[in-house]
């Protein structure tokens, strides 16, 4: 496999490296272990390795899908989506994989 580096806040290892695609597992063990929470540079966001803090995040309602109600592309740092996926864009608007589902009392709790 490709160099490795974990240190305190950051991972870098090329995805795409056919090794790591073969056995992601040693990489994801030496993350759990001493980097659970990373940054990866690769892949330009943060990463969460430890079954707790994905258990969490996957509960927490703050975190989803849909960002865009909240801030606009220009304010996340986005380029603005490219003009021919505007029709897949305009058809998927509705679509019930890209709706959060609504808050129930026990997901608020």
């Amino acid at each position: 496999m490709t160099a490795m580096i974990i240190d305190q806040q950051s991972a870098s290892l090329d995805p795409r490296d056919p090794e790591f695609v073969q056995d992601p597992y040693p990489f994801y063990a030496e993350l759990r272990d001493h980097c659970p929470v990373f940054h990866w540079k690769e892949l330009g966001h943060w990463c969460f390795a430890a079954y707790d803090d994905v258990g969490a995040l996957l509960r927490d309602r703050r975190f989803g899908r849909q960002i865009l109600h909240l801030a606009t592309r220009a304010e996340l740092g986005w380029p603005e989506a490219p003009a021919h996926l505007a029709p897949f864009s305009k058809f998927e608007e509705h679509s019930l994989l890209e709706i959060e589902p609504p808050c129930t009392p026990a997901c608020a709790g």
